[in-house]
């Protein structure tokens, strides 16, 4: 037979209100008096699980071209040639020192002896006849006309092969410091190299005496 319509009505409204019942029940049983509520799946995976790992960052690719390549090895033969000589620079003994310069005593000895080196070595000179006249005349009338100027007399001209020696003389040393300038500046008719040297005298006020040397080894 079919339920009536009735009973289905009956029943359908039963069902609520027995599971209503049941939920008020459980909540008295339960601690706290409330319904826990009902936790799927998802929530028990999410206790068990950990936090992934983030990934590594990719590492940079280094590309190196042919010219790299030769300017490191070019590098590193400088630093092993630097390593090689420094050692070698460290053994090198050092120079001594320039040696002091001489004082104006010692300057002048100089002088005086290498003005005493050369009239012995005019002395040593053989004679040329031909060129000592032809020199001797030339200075002779150079040295007549200066002399006019500069206040000394000839005492001698001595001519050999390559040089010649005037010997001059002035009333005072005074006077001979004065006019010497001139005879080293003049125009003679041979221009050979000309040099002069005045010691001090032990009495500056008497006649002074000096030697003239012209070399002339250039026109030769």
């Amino acid at each position: 037979m079919r339920p009536s319509r009735r009973r289905l009505v009956g029943l359908t409204l039963a069902l609520p209100l027995a599971f209503g019942m049941m939920g008020v029940a459980l909540s008295r049983l339960l601690p706290g008096g409330d319904v826990p509520e009902a936790t799927g799946p998802t929530s028990s995976r999410q206790g068990m699980a950990t936090a992934a790992e983030p990934p590594p960052p990719p590492r940079p690719v280094v590309v190196s071209s042919p010219q790299d390549e030769r300017i490191r090895a070019l590098e590193q033969k400088v630093a092993e040639l630097s390593a090689r000589a420094a050692p070698r620079e460290q053994t090198r003994p050092s120079r001594p020192p320039p040696p002091p310069p001489p004082s104006p005593e010692e300057a002048k000895q100089r002088i005086l002896q290498r003005q005493r080196a050369q009239l012995e070595a005019h002395q040593r000179e053989p004679l040329d006849f031909v060129w000592a006249k032809e020199a001797h005349s030339s200075f002779a009338a150079d040295l007549s006309s200066l002399s006019r100027e500069a206040a000394f007399r000839v005492r001698n001209i001595d001519c050999r092969t390559t040089t010649c020696v005037v010997n001059l003389e002035w009333t005072s040393y005074e006077e001979a410091s004065t006019s010497y300038p001139r005879l080293l500046q003049h125009a003679y008719g041979l221009d050979c190299t000309r040099s002069i040297v005045l010691p001090e005298p032990e009495d500056p006020h008497v006649s002074y005496q000096a030697n003239l040397l012209l070399d002339c080894k250039n026109l030769r």
